[in-house]
């Protein structure tokens, strides 16, 4: 016996008729929109929690240059592990971030399965350009370079994939998808 709800005709309407369209791959408005909102929340944490705690405690009225440096790259380091674990906090306890669930999204693995820590590590790894500005004079500039042909290699493959939506970074996580479920 089937537990699959009876195809439309039969006298029970079928679940898109009745308002609830099935999950389809997230568009890539959809999906920027909600990175840009993500990365807004963890840019906030970053700026009122971590950034001045950071240099709080590393910087004093007597610092150097190279306490400086050692408290941006602190900063970095941290703003690095802050946007990874929001992100496998998030994609893999409810498989959508704040942003994904403003926007209708969820991150979900092969047959629809949670997301798994490996596979959240996987997708989200790129973030991790963001330590190419620990790299003395250059490093902020080549991150911020590298950050933008990272999410722009990301675009160009979700955009260039009409079926399944997937980018190189869902790919590289093993199949994970990022679906619209309203």
């Amino acid at each position: 016996m089937s537990h699959l709800p009876p195809p439309g005709g039969y006298g029970v309407p079928h679940p898109a008729e009745r308002g609830t369209p099935p999950p389809r791959p997230g568009d890539l408005v959809d999906r920027l929109v909600a990175r840009l909102v993500d990365w807004l929340v963890v840019a906030v944490v970053a700026g009122l929690v971590v950034r001045p705690l950071v240099r709080a405690l590393l910087l004093g009225p007597d610092s150097d240059a190279v306490a400086s440096w050692v408290a941006g790259a602190t900063v970095t380091v941290s703003l690095a592990v802050v946007a990874l674990g929001y992100q496998l906090f998030f994609e893999t306890t409810t498989g959508r971030t704040p942003g994904k669930a403003l926007m209708g999204l969820q991150v979900v693995g092969q047959g629809g399965a949670r997301v798994t820590p490996t596979q959240s590590l996987r997708r989200n790894a790129f973030h991790l350009v963001t330590l190419l500005g620990l790299v003395p004079f250059a490093g902020p500039a080549l991150a911020s370079l590298a950050e933008v042909v990272v999410l722009a290699a990301i675009a160009w493959s979700i955009a260039s994939d009409p079926g399944l939506r997937q980018g190189v970074h869902d790919r590289f996580a093993r199949q994970t998808y990022v679906m619209k479920v309203r």
